[in-house]
């Protein structure tokens, strides 16, 4: 058997740092990842990421081909709801690997195997709590978990299926989820958090991870920088050297946009330099003052365009709703929600 296998349904247009993306999945040899697009841009696809070439309507009729009812899926955003469900969709698919997931591709791994293999090994049934990376035990029963029903709000699925509403379904943001339904299941769950998790609330890098005994999402007020150094991923204070940082799973970047600066691009083993609105490679250890000096060229313009992204977002996507809103509970949409 195989470790572990990510599917990915993704369609449109990649972020411009999707090549580090897969740079980060082929240091990670043994996990792979499978993404189904319908984008044809020219891309150095790894061995172990393997492309689907296929339209949004083919995996929507490929999904509704599973259920007995009438799903809701009229853009690809709604397919977060659908990611619990891609073991059971695609079970033939993934039937020689011991764990499956869903992961995001607006991410950058480290070293997959220092902080998973372990935690694998134990037999976990779900691993951790957020929709941009979670992973799941490959089992029949596991694979079907997700159609049990919530003691509170009855089979949570077949409304998020059925809405064309935004339900996260598949994590841990609104009131229940997915992750309850494993919680009431008494399923085996591991959530502790190794992601570098960027918050949505600060331009700057600031980590916002799940915090088990709370059973909430907690934002650390230091800003941080992110380095990518051949395999391994680091997060560091700004005013600290990146070898002086903390080693964490992966990196996600919140859809968030970067130029990346070419010019310092020097050669294959050039550190990969994470910083608000700028990607830089760096042949050495970053100073403090260089550091400065690179933030306070990118920060203004960058920050500006994230801005109003943000502010069109919220003001002409009424399918997001309030952090603190429950959607199996009320059905009056709410207003929208920058997640």
């Amino acid at each position: 058997m195989k470790k572990c296998v990510f599917i990915i349904p993704y369609f449109g247009q990649f972020k411009n740092y999707f090549s580090i993306f897969l740079e980060s999945c082929a240091y990670n040899k043994d996990f792979n990842w499978i993404v189904f697009t319908d984008n044809e841009d020219s891309f150095d696809w790894p061995s172990n990421v393997k492309k689907i070439q296929m339209t949004f309507e083919e995996i929507k009729s490929k999904i509704q081909d599973k259920f007995d009812f009438k799903i809701s899926l009229d853009a690809p955003y709604k397919l977060c709801d659908y990611k619990p469900a891609y073991g059971y969709v695609f079970e033939e698919m993934i039937k020689e690997y011991d764990y499956w997931g869903y992961c995001d591709c607006d991410l950058v791994f480290g070293s997959m195997d220092d902080f998973l293999s372990g935690v694998l090994e134990a037999g976990y049934d779900k691993l951790f709590a957020g929709g941009h990376c979670t992973i799941y035990k490959n089992t029949c029963e596991n694979n079907r978990r997700f159609m049990t029903a919530s003691s509170q709000y009855g089979k949570l699925y077949r409304q998020a299926f059925t809405s064309e509403r935004i339900f996260a379904f598949d994590e841990m943001y609104y009131g229940v989820n997915v992750h309850t339904l494993f919680l009431e299941n008494a399923a085996r769950v591991w959530t502790t958090d190794f992601a570098f998790n960027i918050s949505t609330e600060s331009y700057m890098f600031r980590r916002k991870y799940f915090n088990e005994e709370s059973n909430t999402w907690i934002e650390e007020p230091t800003n941080s920088y992110i380095v990518f150094d051949r395999g391994h991923l680091y997060a560091s204070s700004m005013n600290k050297k990146w070898k002086s940082g903390k080693e964490y799973l992966y990196a996600h970047f919140q859809g968030r946009m970067f130029s990346i600066d070419d010019n310092t691009k020097k050669n294959p083993d050039a550190k990969i330099v994470f910083l608000p609105g700028k990607i830089f490679y760096y042949n050495g250890y970053p100073s403090f003052l260089t550091l400065l000096a690179w933030n306070v060229k990118c920060v203004s313009f960058s920050r500006l365009k994230e801005y109003c992204r943000k502010v069109k977002r919220h003001l002409f996507n009424p399918k997001f709703i309030p952090v603190d809103h429950n959607p199996y509970e009320e059905k009056a949409v709410g207003i929208s929600a920058i997640k």
